[in-house]
């Protein structure tokens, strides 16, 4: 909530300021919805992981080609880094290069969005 608040995008509403009734299809929805949900699942974190979902597209879309296909083949599709350098067509060192440099470039255009680690400055990927 302070981080919301701290952006001036908090705003303090709950489901009981909308009126209306609720079908029963609804209630049970919305109870296998609850079930799902984790004890941290507040809205104010569900927001943040919201805003932070699109700051990770905006950031993906700003890496090169190069970078995102071994940011992709090893987080997105479990490929070990020989499997990268047989998939994009290069050394194993290069592939830990372009992980490295768009690991590095994530956490920076992250920042710049204000997606850091607290007193590190630094985001964790």
């Amino acid at each position: 909530m302070k981080i919301l608040e701290q952006n001036g995008r908090y705003r303090e509403k709950s489901l009981e300021d909308y009126s209306g009734e609720v079908e029963s299809d609804e209630d049970d929805a919305r109870e296998l919805y609850n079930s799902a949900l984790s004890p941290t699942s507040e809205p104010e974190h569900v927001v943040m992981g919201w805003e932070l979902g699109d700051a990770m597209n905006w950031a993906f879309s700003k890496l090169s080609a190069d970078h995102l296909a071994v940011i992709d083949l090893c987080f997105g599709e479990d490929c070990s880094y020989q499997e990268i350098a047989d998939i994009v067509g290069c050394p194993v060192n290069t592939v830990k290069t372009r992980l490295f440099h768009a690991r590095k470039r994530l956490a920076e255009l992250l920042a710049g969005k204000g997606f850091a680690l607290p007193g590190q400055g630094k985001v964790m990927i």
